[in-house]
C-alpha cells in the first residue's frame, strides 16, 4: 500500500501488517485457537489488512478464515469465481472466494455456511474463534461440531486491540491533522445563509481530496433539536453557533472523530461564555486522566463540574475508545451502563473525549461540545493533535 505524498514517512505499512499479524497469532495461541472466523470489518482490516468496508452495509457482507500460521481467505460478494494469491501486496491472503453478490449472509446462509465448512474442512481445524457471526450461519458452523468447537472471542479481540502499535498511533495522528483541516477549511466557507448540507459537502470534499479512506457521518447541527444531528437543509443565522461532529477513516482505515463550534459573524455573549466553561471543563478532565484511571469516574467528573459551572450535564457518555472503528471499548459512560464498573483505562489506548452541554436562550436550546483524540499514557493524555481553543471562533466576516 503505498502512502500518500502528504504523509509522515515514518509510517511503514508492510510493518505495521506483520505486527498485527504477530499479534493476532499470539492471542490464538493464548487461547488455543487454529482458527478465526471474522465477519466485522474492524477485525478482518486488524488480522489481514484487507480493506473490506465499502458502505456501512457491506459490514456483514465479507467473512475472512483467518489461520494459525498467520495466512487468511476472504470471503464476499465482489467476485464469481475463486482468485488465487488476489494482493501481491498482500501475501497472507491465499484467496479470494466468492459468495452470492452484493446481499448480506443472513439473506444467502446455505451457500456462506457451504463455504466456509468446506474451507476450514480442508484446512484441518478444529478450534476456532469467531466474533459477530450471524447466528444462522454460526448455527451451520455448530451442526459441524464432531469436527469444530466454537468459542466466541469478540470481546477479547477488542481488548487485543486497545493498546495501539506506534504505527497506528501515528495514522491516527495523521488522521486527525487531516479530519482537522477539512473542518477548518470548511468554517473558513462558513457565511450567514449557508446550509447545513452545505457545509458538510464542503467538508466532504476536502476529505476526498486528501487520505479519507470511507466517510461514515458528519453531523451539523444548525438550529436545530437535540438528537437531530442530520443536515436538513437549515440556513445559518448572524450569530448562529454552528455544531460540526465529524468523523474520518484516513490511511490505512483508522479513525478521527472531532467536534467543533464556531458562531457566525458575532457570538452572543452568554453562547461565548457557556463555551468557554465546557473547554475548562474538557482541559480539567485531559489533566485527571492516565492509564488506570477509572473510566465511570471521569463522566462522573465532566458531570459533576458541569453542574458546578451552572452548565446541564452531558446527554450521554463523554467519551470512547477509537481505532479501526470510530467507537471501540472503552466505553467511558455512567457506572450504571458498563458491565466492569471499574473498568479502568490501559496505556498506550487512543481515546476520544467529547464533553457535552447546552444551554436555552430565548426559548432555545443550543448544544455546546468539544471532542478530540488522545494517547493515554501512564503519566497523562497526550492529544493527538490540535485541541480545541478556549474561545468560540467567529467565522463569515
Amino acid at each position: 500500500m503505498p502512502l500518500p505524498k502528504n504523509t509522515d514517512s515514518s509510517v511503514h505499512m508492510p510493518s505495521l501488517v506483520s505486527d498485527r499479524i504477530e499479534r493476532v497469532q499470539g492471542f490464538m495461541r493464548q487461547n488455543h485457537l487454529d482458527h478465526l472466523v471474522l465477519q466485522t470489518f474492524d477485525n478482518i482490516r486488524y488480522a489481514t489488512d484487507f480493506r473490506s468496508l465499502i458502505i456501512g452495509e457491506t459490514a456483514d457482507h465479507i467473512l475472512c478464515v483467518f489461520s494459525s500460521d498467520g495466512t487468511a481467505e476472504i470471503f464476499g460478494p465482489h467476485l464469481n469465481d475463486v482468485v488465487e494469491a488476489p494482493d501481491p501486496s498482500l501475501p497472507h491472503i491465499t484467496s479470494l472466494r466468492p459468495l452470492a453478490g452484493w446481499t448480506p449472509l443472513m439473506a444467502e446462509p446455505e451457500t456462506a455456511i457451504r463455504a466456509v465448512t468446506a474451507a476450514l474442512s480442508a484446512s484441518g481445524a478444529q478450534r476456532i474463534g469467531y466474533d459477530a457471526l450471524h447466528p444462522l450461519l454460526l448455527a451451520g458452523l455448530q451442526d459441524s461440531r464432531d469436527r469444530f468447537h466454537l468459542t466466541y472471542v469478540g470481546a477479547e479481540m477488542f481488548s487485543l486491540r486497545r493498546e495501539k502499535l506506534p504505527s497506528e498511533i501515528a495514522l491516527m495522528r495523521l488522521a486527525h491533522r487531516d479530519n482537522l483541516a477539512a473542518l477548518d477549511a470548511t468554517f473558513a466557507l462558513a457565511h450567514a445563509g449557508i446550509t447545513d448540507r452545505e457545509l458538510l459537502a464542503h467538508s466532504l470534499a476536502h476529505q476526498q481530496e486528501h487520505n479519507g479512506e470511507i466517510l461514515t457521518h458528519s453531523t451539523c447541527n444548525i438550529h436545530a433539536e437535540p438528537w437531530r444531528w442530520f443536515p436538513e437543509r437549515h440556513e445559518a443565522r448572524v450569530g448562529e453557533a454552528i455544531f460540526v461532529d465529524q468523523v474520518y477513516y484516513g490511511l490505512g482505515g483508522y479513525a478521527s472523530d472531532i467536534t467543533r463550534r464556531v458562531v457566525i459573524n458575532d457570538a452572543e455573549p452568554r453562547v461565548s461564555a457557556a463555551y468557554a466553561k465546557l473547554v475548562d471543563v474538557a482541559r480539567d478532565l485531559q489533566v485527571r486522566v492516565r492509564a488506570g484511571t477509572v473510566a465511570s469516574e471521569l463522566d462522573e467528573f465532566v458531570n459533576d463540574a458541569l453542574r458546578k459551572q451552572g452548565l446541564s450535564p452531558s446527554p450521554y457518555g463523554i467519551g470512547h475508545g477509537i481505532g479501526l472503528r470510530v467507537m471501540e471499548p472503552p466505553s467511558i459512560s455512567p457506572r450504571h451502563l458498563l458491565d466492569d464498573r471499574e473498568a479502568a483505562l490501559i496505556a498506550g489506548e487512543v481515546i476520544a473525549l467529547e464533553p457535552e452541554t447546552s444551554i436555552e436562550i430565548d426559548g432555545e436550546l443550543i448544544l455546546l461540545k468539544v471532542e478530540d483524540c488522545y494517547v493515554v499514557r501512564p503519566d497523562g493524555l497526550e492529544p493527538l493533535g490540535d485541541t480545541a481553543p478556549r474561545e468560540l471562533r467567529v467565522v463569515g466576516n
